[in-house]
């Protein structure tokens, strides 16, 4: 025989159930808990199902909040896990790169040519892309290249990738550290459609007193 629901418990309550209205798709597994659940639903008046659900939705809010991390504590548990700069700063002899394809540019190369030494450093940036970016510069004694922006950026711990770029066209280059050698790749960039090029780069750290 079937059982009467009281006159305060609200039937929406049974009806966003799909387990109360069609028990035939329960598992064996489930149908304990459902029971369960349904139980306690017919023996709840509205007020009381409606106390339960608010408890229910604070309940879950609060967990959620508990877990979630404020943007500054996730930008500190990035910088943890980065490249400190000081590991890296310093002079390094960067050379002549060899790109590949050989699209022989002519005068456009000077576009994806970077200082044959560079300097690394630790301060940061103010204007432009170079702004809150630490700086790259030429290595004392040598003429900066045609590139108007120049830095670098940490990618992991112990990775950087460093940018030249004109604002518009110009090459990056991703660095590991091994000891005191960065060895990576570099690309250029342009902003129009030209073939993308790459060269390996070894880079030795060297004094960054000027040569005589």
């Amino acid at each position: 025989m079937s059982r009467a629901l009281d006159p305060d418990v609200d039937p929406r309550a049974l009806e966003t159930q799909p387990e109360c209205r069609s028990p035939r798709i329960w598992s064996k597994s489930r149908v304990l808990s459902f029971l369960d659940r349904c139980a306690v639903l017919r023996g709840m008046s509205r007020a009381e199902s409606a106390l339960l659900v608010g408890l229910l939705t604070f309940a879950w809010l609060g967990l959620r909040s508990s877990l979630a991390q404020s943007p500054k504590e996730k930008s500190k548990e990035q910088d943890a896990i980065l490249i400190k700069p000081e590991k890296v700063q310093g002079c390094y002899e960067l050379g002549t790169l060899e790109w590949r394809p050989d699209l022989k540019l002519g005068k456009d190369a000077v576009f994806i040519t970077p200082p044959p030494r560079i300097q690394i450093l630790v301060e940061g940036g103010t204007s432009g892309f170079e702004k809150n970016e630490y700086l790259v510069r030429p290595a004392p004694g040598l003429q900066p290249s045609i590139h108007s922006s120049t830095y670098w950026v940490p990618k992991g711990p112990n990775s950087i990738e460093l940018i030249f770029t004109t604002g518009f066209s110009g090459l990056s280059i991703y660095f590991k550290l091994e000891g005191d050698t960065l060895q990576g790749t570099a690309q250029t960039f342009w902003d129009f459609d030209r073939k993308q090029q790459t060269a390996h780069v070894v880079a030795h750290k060297i004094d960054c007193l000027p040569k005589k």
